[in-house]
This record gives structure tokens, C-alpha cells and sequence, in this order.
């Protein structure tokens, strides 16, 4: 027996649950990602979410890129994206370890400026991942971040991301509170 209010992707790795007061309308997925668009019950907007779990190579986070832009060319409609990219939008992003370099945060940059994304207002720690290393090794990194569109900000403006206490995984788990 099943969730009715939930969905993976084809790989697995990418768990969606979500309340009653929506209403899934349509999903679609790839490796690296699954949309999902819903319907707020009792209202006519709709909205779609993309939750993704990127590839560690950069080489293989560019089809995550191309199946992003072709989600935002499908519409223009309220779109919230977030999860682990795996990647830094740039230097600040980072504490510890090798310097970023430009290389590896400018397809994500990228993605955000094309697609006109927003960083979604957050409560708890800034970074999201730890390397479970002390001292001179620790390096943190905020690697799990939820983006939206404006539209999605005007339909639903009080939206934000919790970042809550890792327990059992090197990532921060969250919940998005629309």
C-alpha cells in the first residue's frame, strides 16, 4: 500500500511528501530530478516544485542544467526548485578546504540568472553540509538551497525553508513551510 500524497523519481533517490491541501496534478522525472505540478485545493492557481538530488560531477550536472531549462521554458508559472545541487554558488557558499573556483559554480550561477530563481528565505544554518571532519579538514558547504520565481513568491508569500539538526546524514535535512 502507498502514500497518497507522495512520489519518487526513477532513480530513487528523490522523495516528495506533501499535505492534503494539495493536489498533484501532473509529475514528470529524470535521474536528477522530479516536478511535480499541484493545485492548491479550492483555488485555480497551480504551481509546480522540482525537487533535485545533483550528480557530485560537474560534467554529469549538466544534463541536470538542460532538464531545468526545459522545465522553465515550459511556462511561466509559479515554480519553486530546491534540494542538494551539489555545488556552490559561489565562494561564500564555503568554509574550509580548497578555494571554489569559478569553473565549478558558473553553470549553476548560470541556471539561477537564466531562469530569474530566487533564493527562498531560510531559518537555521547557513551551511548544509559538513564533511564529518575537525579541525584543519572540517569544510562546510551550503549545498541544499530552495530557489523560486517570483510568481511563486506573489502566490504564496509567506514560503520559507527550515534547515533542521543533522542526524545521521552528512546533509541537513529541511521542510519548505508554504
Amino acid at each position: 500500500m502507498g502514500l497518497a500524497n507522495a512520489r519518487v523519481n526513477i532513480s530513487s533517490k528523490i522523495w516528495v511528501f506533501w499535505e492534503d491541501d494539495w493536489v498533484e496534478i501532473d509529475s514528470s522525472d529524470t535521474v536528477q530530478q522530479l516536478t511535480i505540478r499541484f493545485q492548491l485545493r479550492g483555488r485555480d492557481e497551480c504551481f509546480r516544485v522540482t525537487v533535485v538530488y545533483a550528480r557530485c560531477s560537474a560534467l554529469e550536472r549538466l544534463e541536470l542544467w538542460e532538464d531545468l531549462e526545459n522545465i522553465a521554458n515550459q511556462s511561466n508559472s509559479p515554480w519553486m526548485v530546491g534540494g542538494d545541487f551539489n555545488t556552490v554558488v559561489d565562494e561564500s557558499e564555503k568554509s574550509g578546504g580548497l578555494p571554489v573556483s569559478q569553473q565549478e559554480t558558473v553553470d549553476f550561477a548560470h541556471c539561477i540568472n537564466a531562469f530569474s530563481l530566487n533564493d527562498l528565505k531560510f531559518v537555521g544554518s547557513y551551511y548544509t553540509w559538513w564533511n564529518e571532519r575537525i579541525e584543519n579538514d572540517c569544510i562546510f558547504m551550503r549545498l541544499d538551497i530552495v530557489l523560486t520565481n517570483n510568481e511563486f513568491m506573489q502566490l504564496l508569500p509567506n514560503s520559507d525553508v527550515h534547515h533542521l539538526i543533522r542526524q545521521g546524514s552528512d546533509h541537513a535535512p529541511f521542510t519548505c513551510n508554504l
